[in-house]
């Protein structure tokens, strides 16, 4: 509906956008004159992920007592008349979510790369250790040598833990690139019946600076690079 809302003539007829930016936690902060709470020497207490990991009960209290006084803190030294202190914790408190998403979804992704360096090697295996796979056996697509399957799975550990750390900002992108009245969306027969087929030159760029980055962090790269950007592209 806020796709079709941005057309010309949707627009004309009803003689206002429907479409809001999306507001940030830096527009907030910077429409408050209080850009300096990200820069705060507390923000990071304030927003730590606790986590049990077997910690005693008094030791988790300890922490939280000490993450509400950071909090506490945080919103009481830049509260003013432009900023209330609960628009401010209300910051801290989206900071926090987002470190939770991390730690929910790319965290893993890093414990799994941890795993397979540690007790994988590249170039050899134990007995019964080989990573080998062959296409159509076990629900195999592909047939990989062991090195080669240590590659490839490192190489998409990898690019999911840099698109999960930058999920929120894709997101952000495409709704842009969505919503952007000078991108329009165009009806296309693509196969499956008409659906919307729109650019998404913010997303794209994200995405070929997060392949990039991948490429560089991988010692070997599986397949070919020109293919990856190729399929970004598409």
């Amino acid at each position: 509906m806020l796709m079709d809302s941005q057309m010309p003539e949707i627009k004309d007829m009803l003689e206002f956008s429907c479409v809001k930016p999306v507001v940030t936690i830096y527009d907030i902060l910077r429409e408050g004159d209080a850009l300096a709470v990200l820069q705060d020497h507390r923000l990071p207490q304030a927003t730590v992920d606790i986590v049990a990991d077997g910690k005693p009960r008094h030791q988790i209290d300890r922490e939280i007592r000490a993450k509400e006084r950071a909090v506490d803190e945080i919103c009481a030294h830049h509260a003013s008349h432009r900023l209330s202190s609960e628009q401010i914790r209300m910051c801290i408190g989206s900071i926090n979510d987002n470190h939770n998403y991390l730690k929910m979804n790319r965290d893993p992704c890093i414990k799994m790369i941890e795993y397979l360096t540690t007790y994988f090697k590249p170039d050899s295996f134990e007995p019964g250790s080989s990573l080998a796979i062959v296409g159509g056996r076990s629900g195999a697509r592909l047939t990989h040598s062991h090195s080669m399957q240590y590659f490839y799975v490192l190489q998409s550990l990898t690019l999911w833990k840099e698109v999960a750390h930058e999920m929120f900002k894709l997101w952000y992108l495409a709704e842009q690139d969505c919503l952007d009245p000078e991108n329009p969306y165009r009806l296309r027969d693509t196969g499956q019946g008409l659906n919307r087929v729109q650019s998404a030159p913010r997303v794209h760029k994200l995405i070929h600076h997060i392949l990039h980055k991948v490429q560089q962090q991988v010692t070997n790269w599986v397949g070919s690079s020109g293919n990856a950007h190729r399929l970004l592209d598409a």
